[in-house]
C-alpha cells in the first residue's frame, strides 16, 4: 500500500487444498475441524519498497474467475501464517528508464472483458472477447478470434466453461481456417472436458479431431 492509502497487486499465489501436498498424485480432501500446515508460493517479482509504503497479504477461500472455484460453499479459518520474502543482497546499479509515453499504446478496439449476472439462474459469468487482423507475407491476411466464457451458479457452485478461437489465413486465390472450441463441466467429482478442432480449404473441412477426457477433482 502507498502512503495515501491507495493498493498495487505486486505478486498472487493459489493453491488447491486437496493437492497440497503435490499436485502430481491423488487428491487429499480436507477433513472438517482438522488443522493443517500449508505452503503457498507467490510469483515471482522484483520490488524496491519506497519509505511509507506496507506490505498488507490477503488470504481468500477462492479467486474466480482466474481460478476454480470449490466445489461447495466453504469456511475456512486462517490460525496464523509466516510471510517469506527472499531479498537480493549486494550492491546493485540502479537502473535508468526513459520517460514513458504520454498514453498506452494499447487499443481496446477488438477487445472485450465483461461480467454478467444472471438473476433468475442465479449465475454469474466472465465473458472474453479479442479480434486481431494483421497482414502475412506474399500479400497473405490474417485474423485471430478469440472468445471465452466462464460462469459459475452462485448456489451449487457448479461450473461451466467456453473458449472458441478461429484462425483465418487467406492469400490471393486460398483461404484457410481452423478453429477450436473447449468446453469443461466443473463439477464435485470432477472435470469433463470436451476439445475438437476443424480445419478447412476454401470452406471445405479436410481434417476434423476431437477428444473428451474426465478428470477427477
Amino acid at each position: 500500500m502507498f502512503a495515501d492509502g491507495t493498493s498495487a497487486l505486486v505478486s498472487r499465489g493459489t493453491l488447491d487444498l486437496a493437492y497440497r501436498d503435490g499436485v502430481h498424485g491423488a487428491p487429499s480432501p480436507l477433513v472438517p475441524g482438522e488443522v493443517y500446515d500449508v505452503v503457498v508460493e507467490l510469483d515471482a517479482c522484483a520490488y524496491t519498497w519506497s519509505p511509507g509504503q506496507t506490505l498488507r497479504v490477503s488470504v481468500a477461500g477462492t479467486d474466480w474467475p482466474n481460478t476454480v472455484a470449490p466445489p461447495a460453499p466453504v469456511t475456512l479459518t486462517v490460525h496464523d501464517g509466516v510471510l517469506d520474502l527472499p531479498v537480493l543482497e549486494g550492491d546493485w546499479p540502479t537502473p535508468a528508464f526513459t520517460p514513458g509515453a504520454e498514453r498506452s499504446s494499447e487499443s481496446a478496439e477488438g477487445v472485450g472483458w465483461e461480467l454478467r449476472d444472471d438473476v433468475l439462474r442465479r449465475t454469474t459469468s466472465a465473458v472474453t472477447r479479442q479480434v486481431s487482423d494483421y497482414a502475412t507475407p506474399h500479400d497473405g491476411h490474417a485474423r485471430e478470434t478469440y472468445l471465452g466464457e466462464v460462469s459459475v451458479h452462485r448456489e451449487t457452485f457448479a461450473q461451466h466453461a467456453h473458449a472458441d478461437t478461429t484462425f483465418d489465413l487467406t492469400w490471393p486465390g486460398v483461404a484457410v481456417q481452423v478453429r477450436s472450441t473447449m468446453d469443461v463441466e466443473v463439477g464435485a467429482e470432477g472435470y469433463d472436458v470436451t476439445i475438437e478442432t476443424v480445419a478447412t480449404r476454401d470452406g471445405e473441412q479436410v481434417s476434423r479431431r476431437s477428444w473428451t477426457e474426465r478428470i477427477p477433482r
